[in-house]
């Protein structure tokens, strides 16, 4: 009897096992964007960004898109303010990733270049909650405008903020300010950055994976019994 339980134990452990790195693997494979409407604003704050503990003081540019794994990039040219088309960004969601690509970079004027000292930056909200919760989000700064950072990113639940606070980036090196220009990258830039971002599991998917795991389980003990 003892022998009997301890390997019943055991098979429920492997099966518990095997339920939670379908879990991990189902979470990783979703596209929590896909189909979901995202506004996307540009901002300045005072202190920082809200998710920083600072305060909104203007939006001075929206845009409301419907994220889609099938449309790259799903905004092409995201600007500070309306009509302005020399600071623009390409944003694109991708499966658990948010890319932004300073286009404006591959211009070599001056005025296509920026440098931002003060709390400005770029706002992704989930405003109609089609977006599981958001539960971290990391900063590949590999290739990214000089001075971005892990620090640069803060989340909540519904919210991303970008700062852009401190960063630059420059068609020609200026004394400490190096050039934006890098051969090694897949741009040719330092003007991308990639969001990644966690999120929780769908309840469905839990819900589904967890039955699937209970009827292993079950199966296992009937054929256990008739054995």
């Amino acid at each position: 009897m003892m022998t009997f339980k301890k390997k019943s134990s055991e098979g429920l452990l492997v099966l518990l096992t095997m339920g939670i790195l379908f879990l991990g693997m189902g979470a990783q494979a979703d596209s929590p964007f896909e189909g979901a409407e995202v506004s996307v604003t540009w901002e300045y704050w005072n202190g920082g960004s809200p998710g920083e503990g600072g305060s909104l003081i203007v939006a001075t540019d929206t845009e409301e898109v419907i994220a889609s794994d099938q449309v790259t990039p799903d905004i092409p040219t995201f600007h500070s303010s309306t009509g302005n088309d020399i600071e623009l960004w390409a944003i694109d969601f991708w499966e658990d990733e948010i890319s932004l690509t300073y286009i404006s970079a591959y211009s070599d004027e001056l005025t296509h270049q920026y440098m931002y000292l003060i709390p400005v930056g770029i706002h992704f909200e989930d405003r109609w909650d089609q977006i599981p919760e958001i539960i971290n989000v990391s900063l590949d700064d590999e290739f990214a405008p000089f001075g971005m950072n892990s620090d640069s990113v803060s989340f909540d639940e519904n919210n991303i903020w970008l700062s852009l606070e401190g960063s630059m980036c420059h068609s020609e090196s200026m004394g400490s300010m190096p050039s934006c220009v890098n051969p090694v990258s897949p741009t040719g830039h330092d003007n991308q950055v990639i969001l990644l971002v966690e999120t929780v599991p769908e309840p469905e998917r839990v819900t589904l994976l967890l039955s699937g795991v209970i009827g292993l389980y079950s199966l296992s003990q009937r054929r256990r019994s008739r054995a």
